[in-house]
C-alpha cells in the first residue's frame, strides 16, 4: 500500500477553479481499482496552498490511475492555473 501527498499553490485567481475541477473528478477516482482514499484539503495557515492526500493498494494501481482519460484531461485543464512546482511525496505503508 502507498500514500501520496501533493502540496500545490494554484494562482490566486484560479484557486476556486482548481477546487471545482478536483471535485468534478473525485467520485470517478474513488471508484478506480485500488483507490482507498483521494481527498483535497485546504491549508488553514496559507490561503494559497492546497494539499492532496491519496492512498492506493499499490504503486502500480496509482500509476495506472495517472493514465486514465479523466486524469489526462484534468491535468491539461489545470496546468495553466499553476506557475510554481508542486511538491509530491510517496510513502510505503506497511
Amino acid at each position: 500500500m502507498i500514500a501520496l501527498t501533493v502540496k500545490a499553490r494554484p494562482k490566486k485567481e484560479n484557486k476556486e477553479d482548481f477546487i471545482n475541477a478536483f471535485y468534478e473528478i473525485v467520485d470517478e477516482v474513488n471508484k478506480e481499482d485500488g483507490c482507498l482514499e483521494y481527498e483535497l484539503y485546504l491549508s488553514t495557515r496559507n490561503q494559497e496552498e492546497v494539499f492532496l492526500f491519496e492512498r492506493w493498494e499499490s504503486k502500480e494501481k496509482q500509476e495506472k490511475h495517472m493514465q486514465t482519460n479523466h486524469m489526462i484531461a484534468f491535468f491539461e485543464k489545470i496546468q495553466p492555473w499553476f506557475d510554481q512546482e508542486t511538491e509530491m511525496k510517496i510513502y510505503n505503508i506497511k
